[in-house]
């Protein structure tokens, strides 16, 4: 397939209060719903997309994320795998 679709369920989301920005190989989402409820995740890619083709629909019930890939392989799996980290070696970068 040619796009990957990140689907977050909940009511209610605030578009004036939520985010989604990405680039090649990360997304990062912060969706706020009604409530007071948070979405919050940082997302490093298996692959590379298009943030120009890319898109993202605030609906009643959910919010869906639709990535287009560039180039359009199969992606084993949403979420690059992390190598292993010793803690000695954790960085934090705020």
């Amino acid at each position: 397939s040619s796009q990957v679709v990140i689907t977050v369920y909940a009511k209610t989301p605030l578009p004036e209060l939520s985010s989604v920005k990405a680039n090649r190989t990360t997304v990062d989402v912060h969706i706020v719903f009604e409530g007071d409820k948070v979405f919050q995740a940082e997302l490093e890619l298996w692959g590379v997309i298009n943030v120009q083709k890319s898109a993202v629909s605030l609906l009643p019930s959910k919010v869906e994320i639709t990535l287009q890939k560039a180039p359009p392989l199969t992606w084993a799996r949403l979420e690059h795998p992390q190598t292993e980290k010793d803690s000695s070696s954790d960085h934090s970068v705020y």
